[in-house]
């Protein structure tokens, strides 16, 4: 697993790190978030990339979930896709980088179980919403 260093690192929502997201960076490696999404990038062969606000994507991860483009753990966005795919599609980006905020909220590992009970084909079958993603309750405010 390597890093591979953005042009700027200000590619992710307003771009440049602020006090608060130098807060929840620094959270999500306490609540050890951020490492088990290192592992979890290692362990699935991908390649990291800084993006801006204390956000690294993993790209090229092998663990695909079916119909779901990128999946935060922490600070570590894991995504099967490349730098460019991702860099096209700043509304996911945005999306995945309120998921890391989430993190620092929830403190770390309360929020991926609380993430997979709210999502519907664990929770309860996809009847609730008509879009997939609408229906998980922690990515409406995400």
């Amino acid at each position: 697993m390597s890093i591979h260093g953005a042009a700027d690192g200000s590619w992710v929502g307003r771009g440049t790190h602020t006090r608060w997201t130098r807060v929840r960076t620094v959270v999500n490696w306490a609540n050890l978030s951020t490492p088990v999404g290192l592992l979890a990038a290692r362990a699935g062969g991908a390649s990291l990339h800084p993006i801006g606000r204390g956000v690294l994507v993993a790209t090229g991860w092998r663990w695909r979930r079916a119909g779901v483009d990128a999946t935060t753990v922490g600070s570590v966005v894991l995504t099967p896709r490349d730098v460019a795919w991702l860099r096209a599609r700043p509304a996911l980006v945005r999306h995945e980088d309120r998921h890391v905020t989430q993190y620092a909220w929830l403190l770390g590992p309360v929020f991926l179980p609380l993430y997979l009970l709210s999502q519907p084909t664990v929770a309860l079958p996809p009847v609730r919403c008509a879009h997939p993603r609408l229906s998980r309750t922690s990515s409406r405010p995400a």
